[in-house]
């Protein structure tokens, strides 16, 4: 692929992880030599605050793009970990709701050279179906599903897959988001626990889909790393890390290879 791998990471429900992964995912595959941007489609801005970047200080944010008060290089904000397009709640005020859904599509259309400069791309969504979801969905390679290892976390997410297959407004689109490989990460996972156990195995053997092998183990330290604006990912000693670890090798190697390996099986982007 000689343009930039493009993961959504999503789930309608909140505090299962989204933000802290999209943050480690990218800062993990920086890591490993890769140029990655962040792009935070989800308001609250907490992409930003993860890198220790104070959103509303920033000249532009991405509702400004697509607003077209400016590129989508004007965006970029370079941090040391990854280069972030941050977001804030004033998108509220520049964006009408009910964007079409390929409006991020005619973005990068339009600016091919940020497609091209780098590896990957990362779009963290809110925690809704809503447009934005939309429109990071149908612009991506891989729709990323993050959810926190439990029974309820797990409720809804085949139906978020057929709302979102239903609302492709073209042919192209919607073929497009039906093949596209739809991994699932569990997160805040405790594996010694007699209830995490069981969740593992009821998980595993109703879940359709493709699940990985990396599972992101419970662990204050993401909750300090947020707080302090510093990606898991560099802080030692933890479980987190050595797992945000594994699944930025896994994305390196879906770049390199056109496959993303799960569990049980492998799907060719």
């Amino acid at each position: 692929m000689n343009r930039a791998l493009i993961t959504c990471v999503a789930n309608n429900k909140g505090g299962v992880g989204k933000t802290t992964t999209s943050i480690n995912l990218s800062a993990g595959l920086t890591a490993l030599g890769n140029k990655v941007l962040l792009i935070d489609l989800d308001a609250q801005g907490n992409c930003a605050y993860g890198l220790n970047i104070e959103p509303y200080e920033e000249a532009h944010t991405i509702a400004d793009v697509f607003a077209k008060k400016c590129s989508l290089s004007d965006a970029i904000v370079r941090t040391k970990y990854l280069d972030l397009i941050p977001n804030n709640l004033y998108s509220y005020t520049k964006v009408k709701p009910g964007i079409p859904n390929n409006t991020l599509f005619n973005i990068f259309t339009a600016n091919p050279k940020v497609l091209t400069y780098y590896d990957h791309i990362v779009i963290d969504t809110p925690p809704s179906i809503d447009s934005m979801t939309f429109n990071a969905a149908f612009v991506s390679d891989i729709f990323l599903l993050v959810t926190e290892h439990s029974k309820f976390s797990m409720i809804g997410i085949d139906i978020l897959l057929e709302v979102l297959g239903k609302m492709a407004t073209t042919a192209e689109m919607k073929q497009k988001f039906a093949t596209m490989p739809k991994p699932i990460l569990f997160t805040m996972v405790d594996s010694r626990s007699r209830i995490g156990k069981m969740v593992q195995a009821k998980v595993e053997k109703t879940t359709t889909g493709l699940i990985l092998d990396e599972r992101i183990a419970r662990s204050i330290k993401v909750q300090e790393s947020l707080f302090e604006g510093v990606p898991v990912i560099h802080k030692s000693n933890n479980p987190a890390q050595l797992g945000y670890k594994a699944l930025a090798k896994t994305f390196h190697n879906a770049k390199i290879t056109g496959r993303i390996n799960g569990k049980t099986q492998f799907i060719n982007l």
